[in-house]
């Protein structure tokens, strides 16, 4: 059986959950103010059901966050939660082009 990188065995997991850092210093990461449920992170529902996929954080951020010039550049495995039995597969996030691009001149301009 397939194992995840803390060396668990991979299961169907049910949210994604992109990891992207704001900028080099890595001491902040994306979050937005949901209208009704407070802050919270970008993150779906793998509707699919397949094992953890990594083009889900992708799609997310595209779909929540209007953010589309990323790539996977680790996967940091899955993390079962222990609410309602999910399992959330984890990504590190980046720009394709990182030199050139972060989240204060994507949001702000």
């Amino acid at each position: 059986m397939e194992k995840d990188q803390g060396e668990n065995p991979m299961k169907l997991c049910g949210q994604g959950l992109p990891v992207v850092f704001r900028d080099s210093s890595l001491q902040q990461i994306l979050a937005f103010e949901h209208p009704k449920a407070g802050r919270q992170l970008v993150k779906g529902r793998n509707r699919a059901g397949r094992k953890c996929p990594a083009p889900l954080a992708l799609r997310e951020l595209a779909e929540e966050a209007g953010i589309a010039d990323m790539a996977i550049a680790t996967d940091l495995g899955t993390w079962h939660s222990g609410h309602n039995g999910h399992i959330w597969s984890l990504q590190l996030c980046t720009f394709q082009d990182p030199a050139s691009r972060d989240l204060d001149s994507l949001l702000f301009g």
